[in-house]
């Protein structure tokens, strides 16, 4: 094994690196930073080296270049040299971006180990190791122990055959361990994902916005002021795995066939809230879950009373549902009295939609009972829409703008946000494009790895008989997230304005 010490006065075991998407094009917002959330499983993965001894560091490639928007990728690895650098490749977008920062991992430091993770990474893994032979390994599926024995292998000079989830390269060869690896309820619950301070810079991840102009510009001073768009909030892990199956998302596919989980993870109530605490104390104050299962509400209620009992006081909280919630829920919720507020993954608000697309079955007026109900409790609620689900036509679209519209006009407790309905690697669009009578656009990781090395946006397919422009143009002339009545003519001011 390299001796690396001696080439550096001081050296990391380990650098975990997040990049954004830098080159995003978003109307109106023109060139855009995309992706600035950090994947939590990042910051579990870094407590588990840092606790077993090990020198670790997370580095959020975005944050770096807003503070000195002279230093390059380039500096960045000299500044943080390491024998191991794990790239986090967690979303589709960041293909081009992760792959790019893992090359010049290697132009900078050729003796390090570089290693891929995350849901496309995993996705893709077969692909990205014969196309890239700079890069090392990846780890497929759930992390935490497997990046721990990678980091004690590679330290003790031991083969890698026996670490859980790993595929990586030998020489010429490309081998994949067929031991298997995820975490069951109670390890779960002893992973902390709360351990922000490990993030170089971590008071700055605030500052961030979803959508963030790089470099620093006024337009991110606009967008804190009007609150356009909140800072990313800081996610709260009270679980893994999803259930459910539906056509545009990746998230039960993955949990089966990526991840090999069985079942749900639900982590120990105690463990959330000691992590809320520990964020909380870094100065924290808006929080998100990141999971929910309906099958297990009763875990959730307790977790929203714990919640309410220690710290409504002084934060807010985003509770994610992706399935209507019962008034028990609401009730419970009703407790916290601030800005909090339920996240409705309702992705169509029409009944034929989210059947068609395996969506949860409820009809609409199950909705508007428990969207009434929360309006008499003082729950504020966000329903989540996606526009250009398979099946949609210009019936469905018009029906769709008229209960959006209803919905809004009615209700003061109700927030509504669109977005359209992107290709997602490992969705049953992707993986059935026939069944839901799509023509995909993208197939490959190459496919996706060269869209997004360009300022262009695409939803990845379309429809046999409509067009991804017209898509689109439905979307904003139907469920325009700004505003539904007034968000064209903001549109064009923003367009202008972001240029």
């Amino acid at each position: 094994m390299t001796n690396y010490k001696q080439k550096s006065k001081y050296i990391y075991d380990c650098i975990l690196l997040h990049t954004p998407k830098f080159n995003q094009y978003i109307h109106p917002l023109n060139k855009v930073g995309f992706v600035n959330i950090i994947a939590t499983g990042l910051f579990s993965i870094a407590d588990l080296i840092d606790k077993n001894g090990y020198s670790v560091k997370i580095v959020h490639i975005g944050i770096e270049k807003l503070l000195n928007p002279k230093k390059t990728i380039k500096d960045i690895i000299i500044e943080f040299p390491a024998k191991i650098y794990g790239i986090s490749l967690q979303w589709h977008f960041q293909a081009y971006d992760a792959i790019e920062l893992a090359r010049v991992i290697k132009e900078v430091r050729n003796d390090s180990f570089v290693v891929l993770g995350g849901l496309a990474a995993s996705f893709f893994k077969d692909e990205i190791m014969e196309q890239f032979d700079f890069i090392d390994a990846i780890i497929s599926g759930e992390g935490e122990i497997p990046f721990l024995k990678l980091v004690e292998n590679i330290d003790k000079n031991r083969s890698l055959n026996n670490i859980p989830n790993l595929i990586y390269r030998d020489g010429n060869k490309i081998i994949e361990n067929k031991d298997l690896f995820y975490a069951n309820n109670n390890l779960l619950s002893s992973f902390d994902f709360s351990r922000m301070e490990l993030l170089h810079n971590y008071k700055f991840y605030t500052s961030l916005f979803f959508f963030t102009k790089y470099p620093d510009s006024y337009l991110n001073k606009l967008f804190k002021f009007f609150r356009l768009y909140l800072s990313p909030p800081t996610y709260i892990t009270t679980g893994r795995g999803c259930p459910y199956n539906c056509s545009l998302c990746a998230g039960g596919y993955n949990m089966k066939k990526i991840l090999k989980r069985d079942e749900v993870g639900l982590r120990d109530i105690n463990s959330i809230m000691r992590e809320c605490e520990h964020l909380i104390s870094l100065g924290f104050k808006h929080l998100i879950t990141s999971h929910y299962y309906d099958k297990a509400e009763e875990h959730y209620i307790k977790f929203i009373r714990e919640y309410a009992k220690c710290f409504a006081s002084h934060t807010s909280l985003n509770f994610d549902v992706w399935n209507l919630p019962s008034l028990d829920l609401i009730d419970e919720f009703s407790m916290l009295k601030n800005k909090s507020i339920i996240l409705f993954m309702v992705y169509s608000l029409s009944e034929k939609i989210r059947s068609l697309n395996n969506i949860h079955n409820y009809d609409n007026s199950a909705l508007v009972n428990i969207i009434e109900y929360a309006k008499k409790k003082k729950v504020r609620i966000k329903v989540i829409i996606q526009s250009g689900l398979p099946f949609e036509d210009q019936q469905e679209i018009e029906e769709i703008r008229r209960f959006y519209l209803y919905l809004i006009k009615r209700f003061n407790n109700v927030i509504s946000f669109t977005l359209p309905t992107e290709l997602a690697p490992g969705s049953p669009m992707y993986m059935s494009p026939e069944k839901y009578n799509i023509v995909k656009k993208l197939n490959t990781f190459m496919d996706f790895y060269n869209v997004h090395k360009k300022p262009i946006y695409t939803i990845g397919y379309q429809f046999n008989d409509i067009s991804e422009k017209q898509i689109l143009k439905l979307k904003c002339d139907t469920q325009c997230f700004i505003n539904p009545i007034y968000g064209k003519y903001i549109c064009k001011i923003m367009h202008k304005l972001t240029k």
